[in-house]
């Protein structure tokens, strides 16, 4: 049965099928071959460099910005962000799990809150920014049966 017309999977001119498969597998099987890292020795390993974003709530247009923010946040992401949501704070860093830390003299170490409570256009549950005292109301019941 050979191969199909049209097929792509054709030797090259002046090489076998049987040969080529022959010089594959001795290479692969050789002792040699393990442990041959799949960079050349030229090329640099590259470091992934971790985004700034700054993002003013009051700005006109925010919208790009607050795309890639999301987009970050969705795909578990971390990077640095410079708001102005909070008073106290201006420099973040949102981990991949989307937690917000604040810079401090010796780093990121103070826990904030989750970024998107954080950012009120990413519709975080409990928004910082909104912080509302949860207000209950007492209602009548009433109870037994009143005579007279």
């Amino acid at each position: 049965m050979g191969r199909r017309k049209g097929s792509k999977n054709k030797p090259k001119e002046g090489q076998d099928a049987f040969q080529l498969r022959k010089t594959t597998d001795s290479i692969s099987r050789d002792a040699d071959a393990i442990g041959i890292s799949i960079l050349d020795l030229t090329e640099a390993v590259k470091k992934r460099e971790i985004p700034t974003l700054k993002y003013s709530s009051e700005a006109n247009r925010t919208k790009g910005v607050e795309k890639r923010l999301a987009s970050l946040v969705s795909r578990h992401r971390s990077f640095f962000l410079e708001t102005d949501v909070l008073v106290e704070q201006v420099e973040y860093f949102v981990d991949s799990g989307g937690w917000a830390f604040s810079n401090k003299e010796n780093g990121y170490d103070i826990l904030i809150c989750h970024v998107k409570n954080l950012l009120k256009f990413l519709g975080g549950p409990y928004p910082i920014g909104e912080q509302k005292k949860r207000s209950y109301q007492r209602h009548q019941v009433r109870r037994g049966i009143k005579i007279g």
